[in-house]
């Protein structure tokens, strides 16, 4: 069966520092103006931690280290014709030094506690803070 839709591999990760996670407003693609911790698409070829670590670097300048997998989500934006499985990391961060490095992708980032990430969040945010397992693995980090 054929379809419509692109199907893409996504990764982003909780970046945590001193209790707080820090989290981008999206700008342009889709979810704009949705907060959401950094993240991207996995490369060809890449394995999904040194993707995640990639797309850390390439929007924050931040480098991250304690990787840990936190989950999934199955994202599926119909009007956009997207369609992503999303692979969640938990990582430290020795710098709260974030710098906002694609401003075309991202246009605010604030450090925050988990429970007061701003609304309204991206899709696959949502998802993923919705995953009891995930969230209690990512409160072990902070």
């Amino acid at each position: 069966m054929t379809s419509p839709y692109n199907v893409g591999v996504g990764v982003a990760a909780f970046i945590c520092h001193d209790g707080k996670i820090l989290v981008q407003q999206r700008t342009g693609a889709h979810g704009a103006k949705t907060w959401a911790p950094p993240g991207g698409k996995l490369d060809y070829g890449e394995t999904p931690e040194k993707g995640v670590a990639r797309e850390v670097k390439e929007e924050t300048d931040l480098d991250i280290c304690d990787i840990c997998y936190l989950g999934y989500t199955n994202d599926i934006f119909a009007t956009d014709k997207l369609h992503y499985i999303t692979l969640w990391y938990a990582a430290n961060t020795k710098s709260a030094d974030a710098k906002i490095t694609e401003p075309h992708k991202c246009i605010a980032q604030k450090w925050c506690k988990l429970n007061e990430i701003p609304s309204p969040l991206f899709l696959p945010t949502e998802n993923i803070l919705k995953d009891s397992g995930a969230v209690s693995l990512l409160k072990k980090y902070l």
